[in-house]
């Protein structure tokens, strides 16, 4: 039962929320050397009922390098869904290249590799290009794929600074399945970190929030909500802490309902960040996963 709930919900993220969601963040004018963004991670989330119970192991780690105006970036993503019943495995590699051909100005091609259990593996492609200008950053992307079936989509968005601590976003994607709206904002004044995102797919929706209040001696707390198209809700709290710089531990607690039945959900993550992505459609995917807590990780690891 819990397996298909997992699988139920983790179906209803991935089309609800696009390849490209909401971007918080714009996009650097500075040319630089090195790398620029590094992150890795691996999580365990527990989901029991009292009768059964599912497992979600994750792992994912991601790179971007800057030469100049040129860059590459790449990405692994590794899901396993388990109960005592069945077990799934997800593998998700990314890789880009683009150039700065202005200091506001990127133009950017990637693609994309996704291989499930019992399902055919496939690659998809995109394209796209960004502008920032003053306080605003707009984007657009075009995704397709070889594969029978594949729907090609197109994504505009944009975000918007409104101070150094809080801005906001907005995107739009479309394909013969149906369009996906997103909002979302991203508040961070180095101890509170708020991240929310509300999105919409031909009427399902996903809500999202996460919040951290950061105590300055290694330790912060955190609590998010989420609710999935009023099918499942989910509440958890938790504490981090940081082991070394930038590196955390954290550890949540939730309770998901889907009406009729309560669901306890126990996470624990170890993950490291450092820097920020070339891309504005990169960052919109870690926007993503803070504002869905337990089920971000989910999303991140398996390169939605």
């Amino acid at each position: 039962m819990l397996f298909n709930l997992v699988k139920k919900v983790a179906n209803l993220m991935f089309k609800t929320l696009s390849l490209s969601t909401i971007a918080l963040l714009s996009a650097s004018a500075a040319t630089a050397q090195g790398v620029e963004y590094l992150s890795y991670g691996a999580g365990y989330t527990n989901l029991s009922d009292g009768d059964t119970s599912a497992n979600i192991y994750a792992l994912y780690g991601a790179v971007d390098y800057r030469v100049n105006n040129a860059f590459i970036s790449g990405g692994l993503g590794y899901t396993r869904l388990s109960d005592s019943f069945d077990d799934f495995g997800i593998t998700n590699i990314t890789a880009r290249g683009g150039y700065f051909v202005a200091p506001q100005a990127v133009i950017y091609g990637g693609i994309n590799y996704f291989d499930a259990d019992d399902v055919d593996s496939f690659t998809s492609y995109d394209i796209g290009a960004e502008y920032s200008f003053a306080s605003a950053t707009v984007g657009l992307n075009y995704d397709d794929s070889n594969e029978a079936g594949y729907e090609s989509t197109v994504t505009v968005y944009a975000s918007y600074r409104m101070n150094e601590t809080l801005e906001a976003g907005l995107f739009y994607s479309d394909n013969d399945f149906g369009s996906t709206t997103s909002l979302g904002m991203d508040y961070d004044d180095g101890t509170f970190d708020v991240a929310a995102v509300l999105s919409d797919f031909e009427g399902e929706t996903i809500f999202g929030i996460d919040a951290s209040y950061a105590f300055g001696n290694d330790f912060r707390a955190s609590g998010g909500y989420v609710d999935l198209d009023g099918f499942i809700d989910i509440l958890s709290v938790g504490a981090g802490y940081e082991v070394s710089s930038d590196m955390w531990v954290d550890l949540e607690f939730g309770r998901a309902s889907d009406g009729v039945d309560d669901i306890d959900v126990i996470s624990l993550a170890l993950t490291y960040e450092l820097g920020r992505e070339t891309l504005l459609i990169d960052r919109a995917q870690s926007t993503q996963t803070d504002a869905l807590g337990v089920f971000g990780g989910l999303i991140a690891a398996s390169g939605f």
